[in-house]
């Protein structure tokens, strides 16, 4: 078996933030690139601030963590953490907690934020969570997937106007 291997031209791209979460039976892991865009107050992408920035995060040796959408620069992506200044502590449910949480207490008015969690559950098992809030009058969608025997899922954190399939058909070419 040959992982999937992707190569994406991010140049034609300029609203591209993508986050990637592959988790299978036996593993989880996230991919993303470094861009950052800059918004006007419309939420319109008016420019690229960096191309070296940071969006996913091993919180522990079970859980890692990753964000794609609209917030700002001033340490925000591991806001829903707050209240524990050590990851090692959190599992899988407390993790989720957080994020809900966080999701209840915060308004990101216009533009879409996700939330990706992926890594071992209390029962040992991989599992991966999406957290996707669209806009401060609709609710947070929420996934739950854990992969059974020779399953594995992938989840993405895109912009809405690139289209997923297109992402998923990328990743499945062997």
């Amino acid at each position: 078996f040959s992982p999937p291997c992707a190569i994406i031209d991010i140049a034609r791209w300029t609203k591209l933030s993508a986050v990637v979460m592959v988790c299978g039976t036996n593993f989880c892991t996230f991919v993303s690139d470094g861009r950052c865009v800059k918004f006007d107050k419309n939420g319109k992408v008016i420019g690229i601030r960096t191309d070296d920035f940071q969006k996913i995060f091993k919180l522990n040796e079970k859980l890692i963590y990753g964000t794609s959408g609209q917030f700002n620069l001033d340490g925000d992506i591991l806001a829903p953490f707050d209240e524990y200044p050590d990851k090692s502590v959190l599992t899988m449910n407390m993790a989720i907690k957080c994020i809900e949480r966080h999701l209840e207490r915060c308004n990101y008015g216009i533009g879409d934020r996700t939330f990706l969690l992926g890594g071992k559950n209390n029962k040992g098992q991989f599992q991966l969570n999406t957290f996707v809030h669209k806009s401060s009058f609709s609710p947070v969608e929420k996934e739950v997937l854990i992969p059974s025997d020779g399953q594995f899922y992938v989840k993405t954190a895109i912009p809405p106007d690139v289209n997923q399939d297109d992402i998923r058909k990328l990743l499945n070419k062997n």
